[in-house]
């Protein structure tokens, strides 16, 4: 009888010390997951400087409206040429009269011509840009994703110069007044960018360097 009592007793008093082990264990706040770095920044003018397809795109549009600025100008020495020829005419006549009318139309063309080309040209820039854009937001979407990071903020590395008021306006109204050289993703962004790597595809390549995630 002395032994099943001893036993009975070592069983009471594990079932009383596991209750009280899941009571204590209750009372404790669970602890996240670490998601990793929350917050992280990207130089997107650095970005855009060394996008390599961007600056192609840009090039070949400045290619087309230095073109189109030298037949501007070829244009404009022939109208001229017209009003040089139409002085050979005697004011009044019907051949100055219809000079000036040739003139006239030339010199009107060739600004509507103007201002729809430039028209062109502006709308070419903001396809460049909004498509170049929305490629780099993709990455850095990307990137955010595979490091848990919830916020990405918009940075520069220019340094502000104190002889230029501009430089200097531009530097107070930072949205970012400091930040650890860890959270920096500008580097990463335009290495996936010049590979010609699709943003849907990014999370299924290897990646170095960037935000570590938290421990």
């Amino acid at each position: 009888m002395t032994i099943t009592r001893n036993r009975a007793i070592l069983v009471a008093t594990i079932s009383v010390f596991l209750a009280s082990l899941a009571q204590v264990s209750a009372q404790q706040p669970r602890q996240q997951r670490p998601t990793g770095t929350n917050v992280a920044v990207v130089d997107i003018n650095q970005v855009f400087q060394q996008h390599n397809r961007f600056k192609s795109r840009m090039d070949d549009l400045k290619k087309q409206i230095e073109d189109f600025e030298a037949s501007i100008r070829a244009a404009r020495k022939q109208i001229t040429t017209q009003g040089e020829k139409a002085k050979d005419f005697k004011p009044g006549s019907v051949d100055y009269k219809r000079a000036e009318q040739t003139l006239a139309k030339s010199s009107a063309d060739l600004q509507v011509n103007m201002q729809l080309k430039r028209k062109e040209f502006l709308e070419q820039e903001a396809k460049i840009y909004y498509e170049a854009y929305n490629e780099v937001s993709d990455h850095v979407q990307q990137i955010a994703g595979n490091y848990g990071i919830g916020l990405v903020l918009r940075f520069s590395r220019d340094e502000m110069d104190p002889t230029k008021r501009d430089s200097v306006l531009q530097g107070v109204n930072r949205p970012v007044v400091y930040h650890h050289g860890n959270l920096d993703i500008t580097r990463q962004v335009i290495d996936r960018l010049n590979r010609g790597l699709a943003p849907k595809n990014v999370g299924a390549r290897p990646f170095t360097g960037g935000p570590q995630k938290s421990r």
